[in-house]
């Protein structure tokens, strides 16, 4: 199982962070959307939030995650396009608040 989830959006010290974690063996992937994509102009597009589905296909690839293999990604406004990808590319996922291990 695929946990997706990301931690720093509501204090941008730093950027965001969005880990990917497979539960069984405890691989992990991570990406940091950078701060600059939080600017006035960027966020108005939400480049930020295309950025996110970036770092999600580098994730599927990273970790070789298979479109049947179950993913649990955050319900969360970050993932709005990440959620599309996932369904325009029949990958096997439910959108639900993310809690333990991630």
């Amino acid at each position: 199982m695929i946990q997706i989830d990301d931690a720093g959006s509501g204090s941008l010290i730093g950027g965001t962070c969005i880990g990917v974690l497979r539960q069984e063996t405890n691989e992990f992937y991570h990406e940091i959307v950078p701060v600059k994509y939080y600017n006035k102009e960027s966020f108005k597009k939400k480049l930020y939030i295309y950025y996110t589905t970036d770092v999600i296909k580098n994730a599927l690839k990273a970790l070789k995650i298979d479109k049947t293999e179950p993913i649990y990604i955050c319900q969360g406004y970050m993932f709005e396009d990440a959620r599309k990808f996932l369904k325009e590319n029949n990958y096997n996922f439910s959108s639900l608040k993310i809690e333990d291990p991630l």
